[in-house]
């Protein structure tokens, strides 16, 4: 295995050295998951609840990066549609009426009735699952 900073002796294969470029990417965590095997592979591993799932080994970052970009968007879904199970609106009950507060991207909008409320919530909510279904897709066809 290389380090950073050493030249590659003449009897290294192209595989098994890692650039300079591609070290610091690893050790600033531009590239997440991705660790460099002495077989001159990349691994990547995904941490999931807490444990490391390993998702395979590749030939170049690049594909490494790309298997765990596509296992973090697949992970943001998965949230987004949990987070429809909750009722998204906050109660505030005052003396003479009672309002819904829904909260979309940092702003608050108040309604009367909870049923709205609810629908707006649910509308954003797969507003965002949507786009982050579309990039997903558009990931998995992008090859390498």
């Amino acid at each position: 295995m290389m380090y950073f900073g050493q030249e590659p002796s003449l009897g290294l294969s192209a595989k098994m050295v890692i650039t300079d470029h591609e070290l610091r990417r690893m050790r600033t965590g531009e590239l997440k998951g991705c660790s460099y095997e002495s077989a001159g592979n990349y691994v990547c591993i995904y941490v999931k609840k807490g444990k490391k799932v390993r998702i395979g080994t590749f030939d170049t970052i690049e594909e490494c990066n790309h298997a765990y970009d596509i296992c973090d968007l697949e992970r943001q879904i998965h949230n987004m549609r949990q987070r429809l199970r909750s009722k998204g609106y906050g109660v505030k009950k005052q003396a003479t009426m009672t309002s819904y507060t829904v909260t979309i991207d940092g702003k608050s909008k108040s309604y009367h009735d909870k049923t709205i409320a609810r629908m707006v919530y649910e509308d954003d909510i797969n507003k965002q699952i949507n786009a982050l279904e579309k990039e997903l897709y558009d990931m998995q066809q992008t090859k390498f």
